[in-house]
């Protein structure tokens, strides 16, 4: 079996992984240091896309609301009934919206595109580029993870 040239098997840190193509490869600590900061870039805007779609999610389905319980009903959590009752019909359920599914697509397509290309890079094997990742996941979350 013919070993392929170019791919290290095991972690490593250092210049001259290919990032994706030919011309993002870093050849030097300033590149290296550009392709790190391109990748913290993204995985906050992948968090950011997340949190956003929560809130969209959130205004397009007001009743989905998750229930809390309140101090006297944390002790008794087999008791908790749903804040609401609603009463369910046929055809009460919320309509299909062009606009609402589109978005709600754009989305989807945005968050695998982005999480295809970070799972791409980890797959490097370089540890710059892996440690990158998960610091910008961890400052996205610190940032965004109150909404």
């Amino acid at each position: 079996m013919a070993s392929m040239s170019g791919m290290s098997n095991s972690f490593h840190f250092g210049v001259g992984d290919t990032l994706w193509t030919t011309p993002l490869t870093p050849t030097s600590g300033q590149g290296y240091a550009g392709t790190i900061i391109l990748l913290i870039l993204m995985a906050l805007f992948l968090r950011f896309l997340t949190a956003l779609k929560a809130m969209a999610e959130k205004r397009w389905n007001p009743k989905s609301a998750p229930i809390r319980c309140t101090d006297d009903d944390a002790d008794n959590y087999l008791e908790m009934q749903p804040a609401q009752d609603y009463e369910i019909r046929p055809g009460s359920g919320s309509r299909w919206n062009a606009t609402i599914q589109f978005t709600r697509a754009i989305f989807q397509v945005m968050t695998m595109t982005i999480g295809y290309l970070l799972m791409l890079a980890v797959m490097t094997f370089n540890l710059g580029y892996l440690l990158a990742i998960l610091s910008g996941g961890l400052l996205g979350e610190l940032a965004l993870g109150w909404i």
